[in-house]
């Protein structure tokens, strides 16, 4: 038996999980291989003292090693005293060094503050100076009526002086303050009067343009002073010219001010700054004047509503006018320059009408009536440019709703709520009165001449209106909410007038639905006779007139009626036409023969196919569901022919079963009657039923 070598199972024997029994039962496996034990033994005992050797060498060697380390550590603790030592006696000289710090430091702070001292001293004392010779050139200037150079003396000594206020008095101070206030008095009261010599004498002298340099540094008070000054002097004339002038003329007033405005420009506008915006105050002016003695003319006799109405709108006018003109570029959230008008301006002078706005609203309500008689004399007329093409509406309908926004922004000219409250249930009345027009005169049948396109048209625009107007009325009553009271707000109402114009629009497209339905009579009469039964399929005409029919109606349809309204056009004339159909095939003077069935079911496949495709709109999604609708429609035919094919005793349980959802005994007779039975065997289905 081979001899065991200990070493080769040393990884075994360095395993955490060491097994000694399984160990020894791979070393002696059996009883025979016992008689190596003891040749195993004696490599045990060698390598058990190996292990001693090696563990007494380490302990040999680590007890000098630690020697070694006592001493290392005793040395650093002696290097690490002195360094201790050495950061005591810095910590020391440092102290002692930040107290000479400090020392130095304070002389150098009290240095510092002398010298502080002594500057501002110096500043006074130049400052001073300086006002006193300011005053003194100040009062050499004014004697000369030197206006720029007073006007720099001005602004240097207020600015001098706010330093002197905080200080005590002393004589000399007082001097200077005494002297400048003087002057001040002295300069404001030469300045008012150069202004009216020089501005309003027999010549406009240019010479007093430096003057407005002195009125600048006086402050903005005194500027709007003279402003003012100038501005009653130089619309003077205004009040008598035109106290006791009419409505009627109130043109010439603004017409006055602008060739006053024109005067100014010519004459005054290289005098006065451009920043005192003298035009822009000369208008106020004016704009006051005005609305003053248009209240008193108002208030001393009542105009005509014509008058009234003339003299407002031409004020709401102007008004708008000279917003435009005196707005302004601004950046808005964007941080875009955009033109702003001034709106400050509107309703300036309107708001002397605003005792009378029962004359307005009532012209108001006269001229727009006066617009409706006139659109129904046009659109009667069928004069051009009755359509707009583009817009695909009435063209007077548009102008109504243009002229309605005009009127409420002059109507809040009146600068008044309560008169756009009172204004806009005449607004409403008038767009249902102009709808109501429309409904009166829009065509109920269409003719297969020329004219046929043209009233079709027209039927499609006038319905397109009717739900133009229904788009449109929540913005106006939202332009008249900004204007109102806050009580008034909830009452501005427009719900019933929107649910008024859904009903007029709905039946626009009822009539539209029943006049398209009459338009195929003549071919579904050609179904009901019956006659083409007889007739080689080659010869029968009715499926591709209808097919042909559709697509030509269709296609114009689509071009001349609003989406919406299509839509709408849709679910009422599908239904509507196929109901008519279906009377035109089973109503018929003649029995449905077999092949008369299938050829009425081709005719049937090809019409659904073109309403499929031809009044589909809409994304591929909405398309798919709106075939799906029209075919659900068409079920009405397919399913009346699989019972018209029916076994008799069949006929019955197949209808009710194909009609489940609506079923009608006498829709059910109906198709029974057109299968051409004996009176007899119709009475039995009918009992059956």
């Amino acid at each position: 038996m081979a001899a065991i070598n200990i070493d080769h199972f040393s990884q075994q024997l360095l395993d955490d999980n060491f097994d000694p029994i399984d160990f020894l039962n791979q070393i002696f496996p059996n009883e025979a291989s016992l008689e190596l034990l003891p040749n195993v033994a004696e490599q045990i005992e060698r390598k058990t003292a190996s292990i001693d050797d090696a563990i007494s060498e380490n302990i040999r060697k680590s007890s000098k090693v630690g020697d070694r380390s006592r001493e290392i550590v005793n040395t650093s603790r002696q290097l690490i005293d002195d360094v201790l030592l050495r950061i005591s006696k810095l910590q020391t000289q440092a102290t002692d060094t930040e107290h000479i710090v400090e020392d130095v430091c304070g002389s150098i702070k009290k240095y510092d503050d002398a010298k502080n001292n002594l500057t501002l001293s110096i500043t006074t004392l130049k400052r001073l100076q300086m006002a006193s010779i300011a005053v003194g050139e100040l009062e050499m200037m004014a004697k000369q009526k030197n206006y720029g150079e007073c006007a720099d003396r001005i602004l240097a000594l207020s600015t001098l002086m706010s330093f002197f206020k905080d200080f005590e008095k002393n004589e000399l101070l007082d001097d200077i303050n005494s002297r400048f206030d003087t002057l001040k008095r002295q300069i404001h009261n030469q300045l008012s009067g150069e202004f009216e010599l020089k501005l309003f004498g027999q010549t406009v002298d240019p010479s007093v343009a430096s003057a407005c340099r002195a009125v600048d540094a006086f402050g903005e008070t005194y500027r709007n002073e003279i402003i003012e000054m100038f501005c009653s002097r130089f619309l003077e004339g205004y009040d008598k010219s035109f106290a006791n002038s009419p409505l009627s003329e109130i043109d010439r007033r603004y017409n006055w001010l602008k060739q006053r405005i024109d005067y100014y420009v010519l004459d005054y506008s290289k005098i006065f700054p451009q920043e005192w915006r003298v035009p822009y105050k000369l208008t106020k002016y004016f704009c006051s004047e005005t609305k003053i003695q248009i209240r008193t003319l108002l208030a001393r006799s009542k105009p005509t509503i014509k008058e009234f109405q003339h003299g407002f709108e031409h004020t709401a006018k102007f008004e708008h006018v000279l917003a435009e003109t005196f707005g302004s570029e601004v950046l808005n959230e964007q941080g875009e320059k955009v033109y702003k008008p001034a709106n400050e301006f509107l309703g300036i002078i309107g708001g002397a009408f605003a005792k009378h706005t029962d004359l307005y609203i009532a012209g108001e309500r006269v001229h727009m009536k006066r617009l409706v008689n006139h659109a129904k004399d046009n659109i009667l007329a069928r004069k051009p440019g009755t359509i707009d093409s583009e817009n695909k509406l009435l063209k007077s309908g548009i102008e109504l709703v243009q002229y309605i926004k005009g009127s409420i922004d002059k109507c809040g000219g009146f600068s008044v709520g309560t008169a756009l409250f009172d204004l806009f249930p005449v607004l409403k009345d008038t767009m249902l009165d102009y709808i109501k027009m429309v409904k009166s005169i829009m065509p109920t049948k269409l003719s297969n001449d020329e004219s046929r396109e043209r009233d079709l048209r027209l039927m499609c625009v006038m319905s397109n209106t009717t739900f133009y107007f229904c788009s449109i009325i929540d913005g106006l009553a939202a332009r008249i909410r900004k204007s109102v009271s806050e009580d008034q707000k909830p009452m501005v109402r427009v719900d019933d007038t929107k649910d008024s114009l859904t009903d007029y629009n709905k039946g626009f497209l009822v009539q539209i639905s029943r006049a398209l339905c009459d338009e195929t009579k003549p071919i579904l009469d050609q179904i009901s006779s019956g006659t083409w039964q007889n007739m080689p399929e080659s010869n029968i005409k009715f499926p591709a007139l209808l097919a042909n029919h559709f697509n030509r109606t269709f296609n114009f349809l689509k071009k001349w009626i609003s989406e919406d309204n299509f839509a709408l056009l849709r679910t009422l004339f599908v239904p509507e036409w196929i109901n008519i159909y279906f009377m035109a095939i089973f109503k018929g003077k003649q029995p449905i023969t077999f092949v008369g069935t299938e050829v009425l079911s081709k005719a049937t496949v090809m019409i659904k196919n073109v309403m499929c495709e031809k009044l589909t709109t809409g994304n591929e999604v909405t398309m798919d569901l709106q075939k799906k609708i029209i075919e659900n429609n068409f079920d009405l035919i397919t399913n009346a022919f699989k019972v018209l094919a029916s076994p008799e005793d069949a006929m019955a349980p197949i209808y009710k079963e194909l009609f489940k959802k609506s079923p009608s005994k006498d829709q059910f007779m109906i198709i029974v009657h057109a299968k051409g039975l004996p009176p007899g065997t119709e009475q039995k289905i009918a009992n059956k039923y």
